[in-house]
């Protein structure tokens, strides 16, 4: 789809509060992984309206709305745009598909309750995307598959469409979503089973690929520390779930009954469309300048 560009704006963006520079080495100076440590360290990328001036995992205080302050982390950053995904899961123990294990329907369960969720933040932009025709990263593919590879290239590619807007229409709302490519640039690998390496982190990754995700991508879990991460959410809900991850937008290709997930051990999977001990991170864009 054609998108219509944009002329750079030249006044802050006040509602993003402070930037902070992201680093999970806690024996490093300017510790910061949820932007709470204070040992965190204030970066000014924000003013840099430069592609990738602000690196993934910069964490973000942005203010969502007139009464909601919130967390995020960036994902990527390009002429002048954030793409950022919230610190916790936005909703929880949602299915992708309710009650099948079809993915042909594309995440119609989980996706409007977040939608649903974030249709107040007001001070973050509307998204439009038609699945399957809209490039949100990369390209444009809904499907998506097992990358193989050596050691330490257990990544994900999506060639096909396994759905498209035949049935979610295009969308237009305040999140969506991350998809599965770019939790995999993030640095997130399949789950696999083989030998201990080092991942993009400079940490050494046992044979599951448990840990391969930086820790903001897989921190606020279920026992999430038991793998990496530094911060777990064991709280129930109300069924006696717990969370151990959060979906993405992109269904597995070659296999009718599953879509792909960011797991609570640091990883990603592909499992059944219909499990509910998964939830949602809101992923928003928001101008660096207006």
């Amino acid at each position: 789809k054609n998108v219509l560009s944009r002329v750079e704006g030249t006044i802050k963006n006040n509602n993003i509060l402070v930037a902070y520079t992201y680093q999970e080495d806690s024996t490093q100076d300017g510790f910061c992984i949820t932007g709470e440590e204070k040992t965190c360290v204030v970066t000014n990328c924000i003013d840099d309206t430069t592609s990738d001036a602000c690196p993934a995992g910069t964490v973000i205080k942005y203010h969502v709305n007139d009464t909601t302050d919130l967390f995020f982390n960036v994902l990527h950053d390009k002429d002048g745009v954030l793409t950022m995904q919230q610190r916790e899961n936005t909703i929880r123990n949602v299915a992708w598909h309710e009650n099948e294990n079809k993915n042909s329907n594309g995440p119609d369960t989980i996706l409007p309750q977040l939608e649903q969720a974030t249709s107040t933040w007001t001070n973050v932009n509307e998204i439009e995307y038609t699945p399957g025709e809209t490039a949100l990263y990369q390209n444009a593919f809904t499907g998506c598959t097992f990358n193989g590879g050596a050691d330490g290239d257990y990544k994900t590619k999506c060639e096909v469409n396994t759905y498209t807007s035949s049935i979610l229409g295009t969308r237009k709302a305040r999140a969506r979503m991350i998809t599965v490519l770019e939790a995999s640039a993030t640095g997130c690998l399949v789950y696999k089973d083989g030998a201990t390496y080092t991942n993009i982190m400079g940490n050494s990754i046992n044979a599951y690929n448990e840990g391969s995700c930086p820790d903001f991508m897989h921190n606020y879990l279920y026992e999430s520390t038991s793998y990496g991460g530094s911060y777990n959410n064991n709280t129930a809900n109300e069924k006696n779930e717990y969370d151990w991850g959060y979906l993405t937008l992109s269904a597995t290709s070659g296999n009718s009954a599953n879509a792909w997930r960011v797991h609570r051990s640091g990883f990603l999977s592909a499992n059944d469309a219909s499990l509910t001990s998964f939830g949602a991170r809101a992923v928003v864009e928001v101008y660096k300048k207006l």
